[in-house]
């Protein structure tokens, strides 16, 4: 008996004594501070948010049974792709051409508008400028200072004759009349120029001629043969080249502003080449003279406006003329006497 009850005292001290050391031990643990309270503070936060419980979302299947998060947040998605697109929002507020009227309908939006502004019976500028119509005045900015041109012989005399000491056939018994070509060029100076009063210039020209012949013996001999007499012309072929260098004055009068009369004067020196084709020798030198001219210039800018505008646009020239005079050349000593008079007729281009 005694040991029974001594066994059953013994067993209930050693559960109590048990239970005392594990509260003893929790209590430890809970005394002491975390090592981690982050990672705490995390997991009470979702141990949180598990304990709450999402609003209830009627469904087509169950009127008022709880659905899960994705469910509540379906139906927002399901209106934001129903709405229109950004592309389809622009295309509304696009501002559109107001429709065709009754009256012009089938017609373009710009036909309309044209017919809203009327016709415009304004003639163009620049058209009335090619026709020759517009008040504008074309302007050609600077003085004139110069003048270049040419001329060509139409009709010109000539007579060169050697003096005493030079031995052979007149100038005409060898080259004849036959057809010469004269070309001039020259240029001017103009220190003084006005389209009322004229103009004053220094003018240099430089002229080529060519002539051809045919050989002429001064006597007719006499053939023993048949008794006859020996032809004048001979086989030998001549050629004669005049080069006359002027400088000199030349006034031009502008008063009548489309006809404009001019005189010249300027001493000349003319060098002459005569060569031939029989092996001999040929001759040549130079003499000084007087070369004289007077004639008009006919102002041609009227009868082309445009192009008259585009040589001063391209090169400068502000007035172009058709020039026709008179010539006169005459030596005033040497060993040949060369004289020339005739018509030349060409241009001339002032700038």
């Amino acid at each position: 008996m005694k040991s029974s009850f001594a066994f059953t005292s013994s067993l209930v001290l050693g559960v109590l004594f048990g239970n005392l050391s594990s509260f003893a031990a929790w209590a430890d643990d809970a005394s002491q501070p975390s090592v981690q309270p982050y990672i705490d503070e995390v997991k009470q936060e979702m141990s949180e948010s598990h304990e709450q419980k999402p609003t209830a979302v009627a469904t087509p299947s169950s009127g008022s049974s709880e659905s899960p998060f994705i469910d509540s947040v379906r139906p927002k998605i399901k209106q934001q792709e129903s709405s229109e697109g950004y592309t389809e929002r622009l295309r509304q507020n696009e501002v559109t051409p107001p429709p065709p009227t009754a009256e012009v309908s089938g017609q373009t939006y710009i036909d309309e508008q044209k017919q809203k502004i009327g016709p415009n019976n304004t003639p163009s500028a620049i058209e009335a400028v090619k026709n020759g119509t517009s008040e504008l005045k074309e302007k050609r900015l600077g003085q004139i200072t110069s003048a270049f041109g040419l001329t060509y012989g139409a009709e010109v005399n000539r007579t060169v004759t050697a003096n005493s000491t030079i031995l052979g056939r007149n100038f005409s018994d060898v080259y004849g009349a036959n057809y010469a070509p004269d070309v001039t060029l020259f240029y001017e100076w103009q220190p003084f120029h006005s389209e009322t009063w004229g103009s004053l210039g220094i003018v240099s020209t430089l002229s080529v001629s060519y002539f051809t012949g045919v050989g002429q013996f001064a006597y007719q001999l006499t053939n023993p043969v048949t008794g006859g007499l020996f032809p004048l012309a001979s086989g030998t072929n001549f050629r004669f080249y005049s080069i006359p260098v002027s400088v000199g004055l030349e006034y031009q009068f502008n008063l009548a502003h489309y006809l404009r009369p001019f005189v010249s004067i300027e001493p000349t020196i003319i060098g002459y080449l005569e060569t031939r084709d029989d092996g001999a020798r040929g001759s040549g030198g130079a003499v000084y003279g007087l070369h004289y001219q007077g004639g008009v210039s006919l102002l041609l800018d009227w009868m082309s406006s445009s192009g008259s505008w585009n040589l001063y646009a391209e090169y400068g020239i502000k007035h172009f003329y058709l020039t026709a005079e008179y010539t006169q050349l005459s030596t005033l000593g040497g060993d040949v006497s060369y004289n020339e008079n005739g018509i030349f007729a060409g241009l001339t281009f002032e700038y």
